[in-house]
């Protein structure tokens, strides 16, 4: 925990150094470029900024501050078996490609030289200026790095050769990742946390395979932030800024004039999203992705056209359960009435009394709910079911059904009239197990065409084998004969595609499945973001298998 805190309380830092950056504008001083700056870089080398004059000299090692580098440098080692110490072998590319790839999921849509060529074009130009820049700073220093100083091996061996007569300091994969992150995030501020993140990460990368000392790439964030800056004295830059900002808005799967709304739908760590149809909106409520002991409220995002979102701030939160200390997840909402029933599990309950399911109340649906009964609905595992991911369903006879469930089972109650209460079957008992093979969790009912759709979740929630699946029945109680599985991992897009649930919109067999993914470069967990695909089905009735996607969905407005 102390490292994640430390980890974050520097992301911060670098971000709010960001915004110095953003703050800067095009057309203030203008610079001549040269034939050569023009075709490769945007300032000729005599023209480049001075990186020297921007940060200043690395400390020795016999210097009382290199113990925080050293520090660093031993903990890098610790984290390259783990899965992000994969990652950060996977980060020593440094192409242009590569680099695309990396902020992919973070902007939204892909870029290429084929599909976006001024975007390509003008961060290939900006990453080239800011590393001739870098080179500048690195042969004036001459420092060794960390591997050569300790005669150790490093995460990467087959680079070690290459990089030995490679001066340290500052980073060079730093400061081109960091120029294209405050590039990036200039041309599409809305997502640009996400795309700083990236832009950190990758930077974060090279402490861990042991090419680079904590200092080098901090300075490097600042050399590559005063490089930007001065990027935008430049002519040429701030017309390949234009171009490329009008590529991106005319595009339709993304931009200012987008059609489509392309995933990730909103920015932020979020999972488990409840997708609901209140009157002419769409609305997604999801858990908030982080520490079980952080999680103690929840955002929603609402929508008229799928495409266009608005966050309402904590819909739900612990001022408003009195039980609730850790663990808020896996929302499902319905509205009675007027009323807006917000049920919830909370507090990762393992023994009676720990928590459970919840049930909060609202005139809105954006809240606030507050808690209806001061304790939990559900506060016991029966038939091996923890009280989690709760998904309530109301049948066409008007009957409120909830499936709820982890560890592999999954049990269905009966709700009374109130929605607050359990009443029971006709056959007087109160719970019932309906669990399917293959069932982990994230249970989610569908009733199309007469015909009962059960879906769930697969696998481990953290890991790249988290999946959906499905069965059909003519009944709600089931059977549940597993068929098959219609969203999983695609490993040119995302990671353990799963925890869904589906909107239905205004045609007539026009369905949405909303769900949540892990970005391919992130090695946290809890880093998932929501996304949405169409739902089809084919003539036989079967769901068809989903294709995830970084377009996401066309526009549709609801017609009621």
């Amino acid at each position: 925990m102390s490292t994640r805190r430390s980890n974050s309380t520097v992301l911060k830092a670098a971000l709010s150094a960001a915004i110095i950056v953003f703050a800067s504008s095009c057309g203030t001083v203008k610079q001549g470029q040269s034939s050569e700056a023009s075709a490769k870089r945007y300032f000729q080398t005599s023209s480049l900024p001075d990186a020297v004059a921007i940060i200043p000299a690395p400390v020795k090692t016999d210097d009382p501050r290199f113990a925080g580098d050293k520090a660093y440098y031993e903990w890098g080692k610790t984290i390259r078996e783990r899965a992000r110490g994969k990652i950060a072998q996977e980060d020593a590319a440094s192409s242009m490609d590569y680099m695309a790839k990396l902020f992919e999921e973070a902007i939204g849509l892909r870029f290429s030289e084929e599909l976006t060529p001024n975007l390509y074009r003008l961060l290939s130009k900006a990453t080239k200026t800011s590393s001739a820049a870098n080179k500048k700073a690195k042969s004036y220093y001459s420092r060794l790095r960390p591997y050569v100083e300790f005669s150790e091996p490093t995460g990467v061996p087959e680079d070690e050769e290459s990089h030995r007569k490679s001066a340290s300091y500052p980073s060079g994969h730093t400061t081109r990742g960091w120029t294209m992150a405050l590039i990036l995030s200039e041309l599409l501020p809305e997502r640009s946390q996400d795309i700083l993140e990236v832009g950190y990460r990758y930077g974060a990368s090279r402490v861990i395979i042991g090419y680079h000392y904590q200092s080098d790439v901090q300075e490097a964030r600042a050399a590559a932030s005063g490089i930007v800056a001065v990027l935008h004295s430049s002519e040429d830059f701030c017309e390949d800024m234009k171009k490329a900002q009008k590529e991106i808005d005319s595009m339709s799967r993304f931009g200012k004039n987008r059609k489509s709304s392309g995933n990730p739908l909103f920015p932020g760590w979020y999972a488990d999203p409840e997708g609901v149809v209140f009157g002419n909106e769409y609305w997604i409520y999801p858990t908030w992705s982080r520490p079980f002991d952080e999680q103690l409220f929840m955002d929603a995002f609402s929508s008229r056209d799928l495409v266009h979102w608005t966050r309402h701030e904590k819909v739900i939160s612990k001022e408003n359960i009195s039980w609730l200390r850790r663990a808020l997840w896996a929302p499902s909402v319905i509205e009675k009435d007027g009323t807006y029933y917000f049920y919830f599990g909370a507090n990762d309950m393992h023994e009676k009394g720990e928590g459970g399911i919840g049930v909060a109340v609202a005139d809105n649906p954006a809240g606030p709910f507050k808690d209806a009964l001061g304790h939990p609905l559900i506060d016991e595992v029966i038939n091996g079911a923890q009280p989690i991911d709760q998904f309530v369903f109301k049948d066409d006879d008007g009957s409120y059904y909830m499936y709820y469930g982890g560890w592999r089972h999954c049990n269905m109650v009966r709700l009374g009239d109130d929605l607050t209460s359990l009443v029971p079957f006709e056959d007087g008992t109160m719970f019932k197990e309906v669990t399917p093979k293959g069932y982990v969790e994230g249970p989610f009912m569908l009733k199309r065409n007469g015909k009962y759709y059960f879906m769930w979740s697969e696998g481990g929630w953290t890991g790249p084998d988290y999946r959906v699946a499905y069965a059909m029945s003519n009944s709600p109680f089931g059977p549940f004969e597993r068929i098959g599985t219609i969203l999983e991992s695609d490993m040119d897009i995302a990671t353990g595609a799963g925890h869904h649930s589906v909107m239905k919109g205004s045609g007539k067999d026009e369905y949405y499945i909303v769900y949540h993914r892990h970005p391919l470069q992130s090695s946290d967990g809890n880093h998932r973001v929501v996304c949405i695909e169409r739902l089809y089905f084919g003539q036989d009735g079967k769901i068809l298998p989903v294709k995830i996607t970084f377009e996401g969905v066309p526009a549709s407005k609801l017609r009621h």
